[in-house]
């Protein structure tokens, strides 16, 4: 699945131009106000990251985009002139429809401008913009929400190819955005893909007044990235420890504390927390939410445990630690190789690997009588397996 997430500002504003772009990109002849259209037919799946505030905005008359501002109508934000400035704003005075305004309002402009259907995920702004002061005490709380949204929005799908598009961004969401895709790369590569390729582009003035969709990045994502999970505890931590210890038998049990990660919580427990005050000045103040890195670890140790794991020798897996370093899917296999021949030439009885490793059988006798049962080479328990993927 070929994936388009672009970042979006305020459209209220936006003026029309002709947009002209680098292969694979085909953008039409004519002038538009956004670049999407020179995405289609080259992405199977367009998700536009949206800030709250641009619900509530304002702009001099002149420089009002006529087709934003019938867009703010129909999705049942209040419109008013005042001053010589036109002035949008939610109806209601309820975050969760705020965002359902936003919603409406950016799908209708994506339409507008040729740019077809598309996804909408709802990002917290800061600061002032706008018509509202935007209370926020971490600006990251923007990936975290994305993330979360975002990965609720795929469910299953890994998308192999992540197109970003950071035209109609703004300051820091532009920055957040391209740490979002290499996020979804890896929680992709940790589903199975094989790689995810991650390419930005961005929009950049050339002669007569054209404008230029360049790609200024690009990159295959082959790794899972542990770095950004540090901060992950509880179940998801002790299977990120796991796998960054190599220890497949380690997954296998901490897997099996593992449960579903619950995204759209995520997003819930901040919409309930949001308050906005609109007495004097309009302020939205916003609440804390959990910081991306843990976000990110809840998911992507959900996707590692959904690989499959086993408690039987022969079953344990070495080649999706090549997924954190080809050396790691070196030592694992040597070491489960080594494990498999010591299990297969002595007589049955349970004990764990580092109690007989390099002990001779003399030795091996003085543990024969232990209780268990079965022989560890066929397993080292009867527990369930993990997830199926």
């Amino acid at each position: 699945m070929r994936l388009l997430v672009a970042t979006w500002g305020s459209p209220l504003t936006w003026r029309r131009a002709r947009y002209t772009g680098v292969p694979p990109l085909n953008c039409p002849e004519g002038q538009t106000f956004t670049d999407l259209p020179c995405y289609r037919g080259v992405v199977d799946r367009v998700v536009v990251i949206a800030l709250d505030s641009a619900a509530a905005a304002a702009a001099p008359r002149a420089l009002v985009n006529e087709d934003a501002l019938n867009c703010a109508r129909e999705a049942g934000l209040s419109v008013r002139e005042r001053g010589g400035d036109v002035e949008i704003f939610p109806a209601a005075e309820d975050y969760r429809e705020w965002r359902r305004a936003v919603v409406n309002y950016v799908k209708c402009v994506a339409e507008a401008s040729g740019g077809g259907e598309v996804d909408v995920v709802v990002a917290p702004a800061v600061g002032r913009l706008g018509m509202c002061r935007h209370v926020l005490r971490d600006p990251r709380a923007f990936l975290s929400i994305s993330l979360a949204e975002l990965y609720a929005l795929l469910g299953g799908e890994a998308p192999s190819e992540i197109y970003l598009d950071t035209t109609h961004g703004v300051n820091y969401a532009t920055t957040l955005a391209y740490e979002l895709v290499h996020m979804l790369a890896s929680l992709a590569v940790a589903r199975g893909a094989a790689e995810a390729k991650v390419q930005t582009f961005n929009a950049v003035e050339a002669a007569g007044g054209e404008y230029e969709v360049a790609r200024v990045y690009q990159a295959n994502v082959r790794r899972i990235d542990l770095a950004a999970a540090r901060a992950t505890g509880g179940a998801s931590g002790k299977v990120l420890r796991a796998l960054a210890l190599a220890a497949p038998l380690a997954v296998y049990y901490a897997c099996r504390e593992a449960e579903p990660p619950k995204a759209e919580e995520v997003v819930e427990r901040f919409v309930q927390g949001v308050k906005i005050r609109a007495a004097e000045e309009c302020a939205v103040e916003k609440p804390a939410v959990e910081p991306p890195e843990v976000v990110y670890g809840m998911l992507l140790a959900w996707e590692v445990c959904k690989a499959g794991w086993s408690n039987v020798v022969t079953e344990m897996r070495g080649d999706y630690f090549r997924k954190l370093s080809p050396l790691y899917e070196t030592l694992v296999n040597e070491e489960l190789a080594a494990l498999n021949k010591l299990l297969t030439k002595r007589p049955a009885y349970c004990a764990p690997y580092y109690a007989f490793k390099n002990v001779g059988p003399e030795k091996w006798k003085r543990q024969r009588g232990c209780k268990g049962g079965k022989s560890p080479s066929a397993t080292y328990g009867t527990s369930p397996r993990t997830p199926a993927s």
